[in-house]
Parts: structure tokens; C-alpha cells; sequence
């Protein structure tokens, strides 16, 4: 393996979980597409076209984020990743801006005196920081 190509992240609301990649995270959306239902179907049961939104950052790695606008019952808030890690220039600062800006911001102490950031996007996937 030589990178990650991308991650796919089921939402609840397609457009707030683009604003806060794009916000707070600099992402730029690339494209959007609608996935048929029975692809849809055939990758993962759910019997819903999707609607895709591509999201690139500056080392041309992808999220891919994905709403079912049919499959009114679906809860994508956990279950399907546990989180993701993103590469951050300044770990510190983006922690900072992101917990005055409203982001919720949780910091983990390891046994070695390290800590770790995650915070949370608008569907309940955490985000570790990494400098």
C-alpha cells in the first residue's frame, strides 16, 4: 500500500458534512454524482440511489461522502468506520480553530504523556489529527 485512495462516509446530510470538510478542514469538492440504486444495492443492501459528493485535499487523497435520500430509517452515524486520521500542518492550532469555531474537540492522554485530538464531523465520525 502507498497511500489511502479515499474514504467513504455514509451522512445524514450531505451538504452539511461537505461545509465542514471544506471549512474546517480546507477539502475541495471535486465532483458530485448520483449512484443507482441497484449498485447501491449490490455494494452495501441498501435498496437507495446516493447521492455522492468527492471531496479532495492538497496531496490529491479522497473523502467520499454518500447520502441515501430514500432509505429514510438508515443511521449512519456509527457502524461503518470507526474514524478517520488526517494529516494537519499544526495539530495544536487546527484543535484550537476548530474548538472556537464550535467543533467539539476531545483530547486523549496515552501512558507515554502523548495526547491525541479527535474531533467530530456532523455525522459522528471522529477525526484524529496528526501532525
Amino acid at each position: 500500500m502507498t497511500s489511502i485512495h479515499h474514504i467513504g462516509i455514509t451522512c445524514k446530510n450531505i451538504k452539511q458534512s461537505e461545509e465542514f470538510y471544506v471549512k474546517h478542514f480546507g477539502f475541495i469538492k471535486t465532483k458530485e454524482a448520483i449512484a443507482p440504486a441497484k449498485l447501491m444495492q449490490q455494494l452495501f443492501g441498501i435498496s437507495s440511489p446516493a447521492k455522492l459528493v468527492y471531496l479532495e485535499c492538497e496531496n490529491k487523497q479522497l473523502l467520499e461522502l454518500f447520502e441515501f435520500p430514500e432509505a429514510k430509517n438508515l443511521n449512519p452515524s456509527m457502524g461503518s468506520i470507526s474514524h478517520i486520521s488526517l494529516s494537519v500542518r499544526n495539530r495544536d492550532e487546527v484543535a484550537k480553530r476548530l474548538k472556537a469555531t464550535g467543533v467539539e474537540i476531545k483530547t486523549f492522554t496515552k501512558d507515554n504523556g502523548d495526547y491525541i485530538y479527535f474531533s467530530i464531523d456532523p455525522d459522528g465520525v471522529m477525526i484524529e489529527l496528526k501532525d
